[in-house]
């Protein structure tokens, strides 16, 4: 059974506008299904955090994600090991978000930094279930430069991110945003109930 969580986490302090979102969706990117020491993408440098591990962008089609996640239908950033990625942003944004596949196997992490203060932090326990997860999370009124993901056992059973985003500092959502940012509460609340995670702000 595939499952869809989502977390937004909301603060409404906005300035002036500033530039657009920009978006990674990994179709572009690459070279694909090649083990890379770097990737540069539209939302900043990818490098892996171990050494010997890579950067791998995983065409659709790719069948190492398990249950209820296999076959990927796009392109998914990953590695053919453990995943273990850093992304330096190439501004300071202030929204951040992505789709998170998770292999079940053990323990998830993501955070963002400003520089070298962690800002924000999310957990994710494998919950047991056997089957692969997809969570949505979203994180907007922190100034963020940098990004880590670390998962377990990656090499066995591939864990990925996709569909990442960043709003520059001071830009001011569309009201489509909005009502995105507000429904996320719910979904978020909904979502916590159903997984083992865990959330902390710096």
């Amino acid at each position: 059974m595939r499952l869809f969580h989502a977390l937004t986490i909301a603060s409404f302090a906005y300035a002036a506008p500033a530039a657009a979102v920009v978006v990674e969706d990994f179709e572009s990117a690459g070279p694909k299904d090649t083990a890379l020491a770097s990737l540069v993408t539209a939302v900043g440098v990818f490098t892996p955090i171990a050494p010997g591990n890579n950067v791998w962008v995983a065409s659709p089609g790719y069948t190492n994600f398990g249950p209820g996640l296999n076959p990927t239908t796009s392109s998914i950033l990953t590695a053919n090991g453990d995943e273990g990625f850093e992304l330096i942003f190439p501004f300071v944004a202030k929204g951040f978000s992505t789709e998170v596949y998770l292999n079940d196997l053990g323990p998830a992490e993501l955070k963002l930094y400003d520089g070298a203060t962690l800002k924000f932090t999310f957990t994710w326990a494998a919950d047991g279930d056997d089957t692969n997860n997809l969570f949505s999370i979203g994180v907007f009124g922190l100034p963020v430069t940098r990004m880590t993901f670390v998962s377990t056992l990656g090499g066995r059973l591939n864990t990925g991110l996709d569909n990442i985003s960043l709003t520059p500092l001071g830009a001011i959502p569309e009201p489509a945003s909005w009502a995105l940012m507000i429904g996320g509460f719910a979904l978020a609340g909904a979502a916590m109930r159903r997984s083992k995670t865990s959330v902390s702000f710096a």
